[in-house]
C-alpha cells in the first residue's frame, strides 16, 4: 500500500516556469492547506537559471517568491501565484489566482484578464511561456501575440511593484506578501 501511495504522489508532479523575466533561485511551493505560507510536507522547489521548477506531490495553488530576475539581474522582492497545476507562474497568473479566490471561475478570470489587457482570446495564461515563444522559431503571428503578452506581463509586474511599494511606504509593518 505504501508503494501505491508513493506512486500516486510521484505522478502528481507540476513542472513549470517562473517569469517576471525568468526568475532564478526563487522558492516555489504548492500551498496544499491554503494558508499562504510553506509548511512541512508541502511540495517545494527552487528555480533553476531559466526559472524552471518541478513540484512532486503538488496540491494547491502555486506560490513563488525571492530569487533574481535574469532580465535585470536584480533581486525579486514580490510574490507570484498561479492556479494549481499551472505550468507558468507570472504576474498575469497572479491576477487569475486572485480573481478565482474572489469567486470567479477560471474561465471567467481568464476571459476578463485577456480582455482587459487587449490580449488574444486564444492565449492560455496558465501555460504560455510568452518569452520563449517571442524569442523562438514559431510563426510571426504567434511571436507577435507572445510579445504582446510579455508586454502586458511587464505592465502588470510594474503595477504590482508600485502598489507594494506604496503600501509598504504607508505602513512599516506591512510585508510584500
Amino acid at each position: 500500500l505504501n508503494a501505491t501511495i508513493a506512486a500516486v504522489v510521484a505522478t502528481n508532479t507540476t513542472a513549470g516556469t517562473l517569469t517576471d523575466g525568468y526568475l532564478r533561485g526563487s522558492t516555489v511551493f504548492a500551498d496544499a492547506n491554503g494558508n499562504g505560507v510553506w509548511d512541512a510536507g508541502e511540495a517545494t522547489a527552487t528555480t533553476d537559471a531559466n526559472g524552471h521548477f518541478s513540484l512532486t506531490g503538488a496540491h494547491g495553488k502555486i506560490i513563488a517568491s525571492g530569487g533574481t530576475d535574469t532580465a535585470t539581474n536584480l533581486p525579486f522582492h514580490g510574490v507570484l501565484t498561479a492556479l494549481a497545476g499551472s505550468s507558468m507562474v507570472t504576474p498575469l497568473t497572479t491576477l487569475l489566482q486572485s480573481m478565482v479566490e474572489s469567486g470567479a471561475t477560471v474561465e471567467q478570470a481568464q476571459t476578463h484578464v485577456l480582455s482587459a489587457l487587449g490580449l488574444p482570446a486564444t492565449v492560455n495564461l496558465q501555460t504560455l511561456d510568452a518569452m520563449a515563444v517571442a524569442l523562438g522559431t514559431g510563426s510571426a503571428a504567434d511571436k507577435a501575440d507572445a510579445a504582446h503578452v510579455q508586454a502586458a506581463l511587464a505592465q502588470v509586474a510594474n503595477i504590482l511593484a508600485l502598489g507594494t511599494a506604496a503600501i509598504q511606504g504607508a505602513s512599516s509593518t506591512t510585508s510584500a506578501s
